[in-house]
């Protein structure tokens, strides 16, 4: 009998920890929305060819993902650079193809191709995780996506794309999708600095490339493409990127890409200010309707309740 007793606070205790960091993954989440939101309006901001964009601010993000690493008391290792290389390459691909696509699209056309990527990492994930999506979160999920492509083709003359700008950006949103997925399989085994460091590393090295063919062209940035950057690699690529590898390890895979959905209506609405392109009444009730949608998946009856038994084996 006392040893019941013993083990039953126990057990509450950790499953309160484990709540406890559930909702702190999920508010992790919520920065994520907003810093990622951020990114592309940001972005566009900063001229010049885009491979020397991309690969000056990922090899920007180098050694400040190494003082990060070192000042967290870590070092890199062999197992991490092996475990963060199929993230790496994902995501260098990525930083060059959005830099090009964002030369052939608007912020509008991009974001809408951008809802392509929590759909396509929602159901990869029930198969490659065991994940599984409950009734609620997909008919809530449907809702969050009508909303937010409801709310680019509500700009009007602001979508605008050509063949190759759609093929670039489906192609962008695939190797993103890569990114997440192997992330969240890298995670299970090395720590978040370490594996930002990695992923920065490989990113770097998979960005040197085009640099042989067109060329390393740093004359052609001034100033404010160096502030710019600067900002996108603190906030966007350092932070977004640490809050997101650590709360993936905590929720569901298809739940957080989920999550993600309404970056794409930050991106809007952070599109009126920084790259005027006016927000109509209808983006802002469908930027609405898409908030609202996923407020209820994350709140919704579908997170799995652990039972005394898993928890107390842990």
């Amino acid at each position: 009998m006392r040893t019941m007793t013993t083990v039953a606070p126990a057990v509450g205790e950790i499953a309160t920890a484990r709540t406890r960091r559930v909702s702190l993954a999920y508010l992790a989440m919520a920065g994520v929305v907003i810093i990622w939101g951020m990114g592309p309006p940001i972005s566009k901001l900063v001229t010049g060819p885009p491979s020397t964009i991309a690969s000056t601010r990922i090899w920007m993000a180098v050694p400040l993902t190494y003082l990060v690493l070192r000042v967290s008391g870590s070092k890199p290792t062999l197992a991490g650079l092996k475990a963060s290389f199929l993230g790496g390459v994902s995501f260098g691909c990525n930083m060059f193809l959005f830099f090009t696509a964002l030369r052939h699209l608007s912020i509008a056309t991009f974001t809408l191709l951008g809802v392509l990527q929590p759909i396509t990492v929602s159901l990869i994930s029930v198969r490659l995780f065991g994940e599984r999506l409950s009734k609620w979160v997909l008919a809530w999920g449907g809702v969050a996506f009508l909303g937010v492509a409801a709310a680019v083709l509500m700009a009007g003359k602001g979508v605008k794309a050509t063949p190759f700008g759609l093929l670039l950006g489906v192609t962008t949103i695939s190797c993103m999708s890569v990114y997440l997925l192997a992330s969240r399989q890298a995670r299970k085994t090395i720590a978040p600095n370490e594996y930002l460091f990695g992923v920065m590393s490989w990113a770097a090295i998979t960005l040197t490339i085009p640099l042989f063919f067109q060329g390393w062209q740093l004359h052609t940035l001034d100033h404010r493409d160096w502030f710019w950057m600067t900002v996108v690699l603190i906030f966007p690529g350092w932070l977004g990127h640490l809050l997101l590898n650590w709360a993936i390890t905590e929720i569901p895979m298809s739940i957080s890409s989920l999550n993600m959905l309404p970056s794409t209506v930050v991106s809007i609405a952070a599109a009126w200010p920084i790259n005027h392109q006016h927000v109509t009444l209808g983006q802002s009730l469908a930027g609405l309707v898409t908030l609202v949608a996923v407020g209820l998946v994350v709140h919704g009856p579908f997170r799995p309740k652990p039972s005394l038994t898993a928890v107390a084996n842990r």
